[in-house]
């Protein structure tokens, strides 16, 4: 799916985040058994409050819900690696990987943090977080979460995509 700023969303989807809502879509991935997902939503902070949370791997585990452990183990200019442990419901087992970032900023206009896999309990697993002011707005956000993980543990199709539509918007 084509990552979007809200400048270039139809007048209705635009409404939609003016409203509040936080909207998902769920996509078919080629090759893949688990779906992609995009959220876009807006958040009353500016780009640079949200970034902080977002540039903070360190304490993704207090900050990002649904993680159970966060560890920051480099960071060299705009290269970020991080652990990160995401619990999973009974009786499956929690999630361990180990990604590496690119943290983008253009001050005042954009924010992104753009990770790949490197090793852990997935076959895939990459997404992006972009930031952009929202409507002009000084303290609004337009938040675009991406995601495409595919855990090694089978997990039924219904239920991957129940959890992505449910967690990815409380994140």
């Amino acid at each position: 799916m084509a990552e979007k700023d809200y400048e270039e969303l139809d007048g209705a989807t635009c409404a939609r985040l003016h409203r509040g809502e936080v909207l998902v879509e769920t996509a078919e991935v080629p090759g893949s058994n688990t779906p992609s997902v995009v959220v876009r939503g807006v958040v009353e902070a500016t780009p640079e409050r949200v970034w902080a949370i977002i540039d903070d791997t360190a304490n993704y585990s207090k900050n990002l819900t649904g993680l159970k452990r966060s560890e920051e183990i480099s960071r060299q200019g705009e290269v970020v690696r991080v652990r990160v442990t995401v619990g999973m419901p009974f009786p499956l087992k929690n999630l361990t990987s180990m990604t590496e970032g690119v943290h983008t900023v253009v001050p005042g206009e954009r924010y992104s943090r753009v990770w790949k896999l490197l090793e852990g309990d997935y076959h895939h697993n990459a997404g992006s977080w972009t930031l952009v002011p929202f409507d002009g707005a000084a303290g609004r956000t337009f938040v675009i979460y991406k995601l495409h993980a595919e855990p090694k543990i089978r997990i039924p199709k219904k239920i991957q995509m129940l959890v992505q539509k449910k967690a990815a918007p409380e994140i």
